[in-house]
């Protein structure tokens, strides 16, 4: 199995383009588990169904690879004005990686102060219809 040496999104992404196809699941499947703490920026949230927010961060704005989890809005309340590129500590631990997108189990989010916001002024929680 090969070893877990990166612990950076950034860092994990690069192993895993590296890994010879046959095994990138098994490099993938090193990281289940593994505790992370990262800065990150919002870059998307949508509700998938009330009281659950699925939230998209990555660590650069323009950056095509993601960090995702969902969360229960009553646990973050502040999340209802959370603006685009606006900077959360997020810490959980990965449960997946996918191609694009490191899946996280979140075990707690963080807002930081509002002067450290890098983008956009509106909130960003999408509602879905009521079916």
């Amino acid at each position: 199995m090969p070893e877990v040496k990166f612990l950076e999104p950034e860092g994990i992404f690069a192993e895993i383009e590296a890994t010879p196809e046959p095994l990138r699941d098994e490099a993938k499947a090193a990281y289940a588990g593994q505790k992370v703490q990262w800065s990150l920026l919002l870059a998307d949230m949508h509700e998938l169904k009330p009281g659950e927010v699925r939230v998209l961060f990555r660590r650069r704005a323009n950056e095509l690879q993601f960090i995702g989890t969902t969360v229960l809005r009553a646990n973050y309340p502040w999340l209802q004005t959370l603006r685009i590129g606006e900077t959360v500590q997020l810490h959980g631990s990965i449960a997946a990686i996918h191609r694009l997108c490191i899946e996280l189990e979140t075990l707690d989010l963080t807002r930081t102060r509002r002067h450290e916001r890098t983008h956009s002024s509106r909130p960003r929680i999408q509602h879905t219809a009521a079916a």
